[in-house]
C-alpha cells in the first residue's frame, strides 16, 4: 500500500484502501465492482473513481513532459477526446484488463454498466455464469461489450495502450501481452501465479516495488 500512498500524496489525491468484503459469496475479484459503485455515489466529491489492484505499482510519477503521469491529465477531456467518455481501461492482447481502470462518477451509463457487469445477487443454483469464470468481472464486461451497440461503445469507452496502465513484467508474461518497460506508468502482476510460482511472484513484487520511483 505504501506505493499507492506515495503516489496519492505526490499529486494530492484521496486514497481509500478497502479491507471489508462487499461481494460476499463471490471470488475476491468481484469486490472491485461493489467498491467502485460505493465511491461513484460521491458525485459531489469526485469526478472520477480510479481502481487499482493490490498487485500493481505506480512506477513513474512524472514523464518527460512533467505531467504525463498525473491522472488529472490522463483523464482530461483533452486526452480522452471529449467529455462523453465514461470508462477508461486497457486490453492485454487476450482480454479486457480491469486491474487498473477509471469510471466517471456523474454517469448514468457507467452506473448501468456496472450493475449489469455484477449481475443479480441470487442463490448459488441460479448465480450468473461469470461469477466463477476464471476472468470473473472482466469476462462479464467483455460479454456485455460484445453485444453492445459498437458506436455507443466507442463513444463511451476509451482504451489506453496496455503499457500505460497495465504493463506486465517481461519476466513472466508472453508475447501476446504488453510488457512493462522502464519509465512506464504502472506495472501490473495480473495472473502472475498462473505463469510462475508464487515464490517467484513474490521476488518480482519486491524487485519492482524497490524500483518504483
Amino acid at each position: 500500500a505504501h506505493n499507492k500512498v506515495n503516489y496519492a500524496q505526490a499529486f494530492g489525491y484521496p486514497l481509500f484502501i478497502e479491507t471489508v468484503a462487499h461481494a460476499k459469496d463471490r471470488p475476491p475479484a468481484w469486490e472491485k465492482v461493489k467498491i467502485v459503485q460505493k465511491y461513484m455515489e460521491m458525485k459531489d466529491r469526485f469526478d472520477w473513481v480510479v481502481w487499482t489492484d493490490c498487485d500493481s505499482f505506480f512506477m513513474n510519477k512524472a514523464g518527460s513532459d512533467g505531467q504525463r503521469y498525473d491522472l488529472r491529465f490522463l483523464l482530461s477531456d483533452q486526452i480522452l477526446g471529449g467529455a462523453h467518455k465514461d470508462l477508461v481501461l486497457s486490453k492485454d492482447g487476450t482480454m479486457l484488463n480491469t486491474g487498473f481502470f477509471a469510471v466517471r462518477t456523474n454517469s448514468d451509463w457507467s452506473e448501468t454498466l456496472l450493475k449489469a457487469v455484477y449481475g443479480p445477487t441470487t442463490s448459488d443454483a441460479n448465480e450468473m455464469v461469470f461469477v466463477r469464470h476464471p476472468w470473473w468481472e472482466q469476462a462479464s464486461m467483455y460479454f456485455l461489450f460484445e453485444f453492445m451497440n459498437q458506436h455507443e461503445l466507442s463513444q463511451r469507452v476509451h482504451y489506453f495502450p496496455q503499457r500505460v496502465f497495465n504493463g506486465y513484467p517481461k519476466e513472466y508474461s508472453n508475447n501476446v501481452h504488453g510488457h512493462y518497460e522502464n519509465g512506464d506508468f504502472v506495472v501490473a502482476f495480473s495472473g502472475c501465479a498462473t505463469y510462475v510460482s508464487q515464490e517467484k511472484c513474490n521476488e518480482l513484487f519486491a524487485l519492482y516495488s524497490k524500483a518504483a520511483q
